[in-house]
């Protein structure tokens, strides 16, 4: 198994629909030509490295599911839902990260030739928004569904960031189900940081992976050990080694009565449909 050295690929998923603002793919837009290139980069990953699977999780791909199904029509996905209240209080630490220079460049290499033109005016717009007129408006982070800037009209930071949460899990949930279910594995995050071995065994066994044992006590191990997948994360996780299931309820303290007022009726039916209290 292996993966992106970036923390996501959206410039090669947006390979041919570059121009578009929002990440709102359907499977039209899934033509030929893009499902040669996306397929192609994937094959050389798994050929340059020696890997037999590659593990992809671009966050823009939540709101085009049936896109990348239509590229990779036996790829299996593990979906991960987590409480409303807490992925927004993490997103609002997020952005307040500064900018990560070295995972900036990881994703530079991934731009096709093509794209460079348009992603670097978008980049230079973005840093503009978030570095200079940084409370003046909104700065765009993470997946865009379509007709975003007409429905965020006069909202808050934090309304905004729910309503990005709701129309991602909504749209990503009821896309998830459309596939086959043995090609499908939902798991909620809170689950999984509690109890992790239980979880990683689980995931296993839903891939199909033919293994012994000691293998997956192998497997489990590193998972819980290492610090995979933390390049960007806040520097209160980095510190934990492995998983950590510090983060649960942290919206507790980092959400006040009046932004939980702001957002609950964003969330509220999401949450409900995820078994949420």
């Amino acid at each position: 198994f292996g993966t992106w050295d970036a923390e996501n690929i959206n410039p090669i998923w947006r390979y041919g629909n570059s121009f578009r603002k929002d990440d709102e793919f359907d499977i039209d837009n899934a033509n030929e030509r893009v499902c040669k290139y996306v397929r192609k980069q994937f094959r050389n990953l798994s050929i340059n490295n020696g890997y037999k699977h590659v593990v992809e999780k671009t966050d823009n791909n939540i709101l085009r599911i049936k896109f990348v199904e239509k590229i990779f029509p036996k790829a299996r996905f593990i979906f991960i839902v987590r409480d409303g209240r807490d992925a927004i209080a993490s997103m609002m630490i997020r952005r307040k990260q500064k900018l990560n220079l070295k995972s900036l460049f990881k994703k530079i290499r991934y731009i096709p030739i093509t794209s460079i033109p348009i992603v670097t005016i978008r980049y230079i717009n973005f840093i503009m928004q978030r570095f200079i007129f940084y409370k003046k408006m909104v700065y765009n982070m993470g997946p865009t569904w379509e007709n975003k800037d007409k429905e965020i009209i006069n909202k808050s930071e934090i309304e905004i960031l729910a309503l990005q949460w709701a129309k991602c899990i909504e749209k990503g949930y009821r896309d998830i189900k459309t596939i086959d279910s043995d090609r499908v594995h939902i798991i909620k995050y809170e689950e999984f940081v509690t109890n992790p071995k239980s979880s990683i065994k689980d995931i296993i066994k839903f891939l199909k992976i033919n293994c012994t044992k000691e293998y997956i006590q192998l497997t489990i191990n590193k998972i819980l050990h290492l610090d995979l997948g933390k390049a960007t994360c806040s520097e209160e996780v980095k510190s934990v080694k492995g998983i950590t299931n510090q983060r649960i309820g942290k919206w507790k303290t980092q959400l006040d009565e009046k932004q939980l007022n702001s957002i609950m009726p964003i969330i509220s039916k999401v949450m409900k449909e995820l078994c949420y209290k």
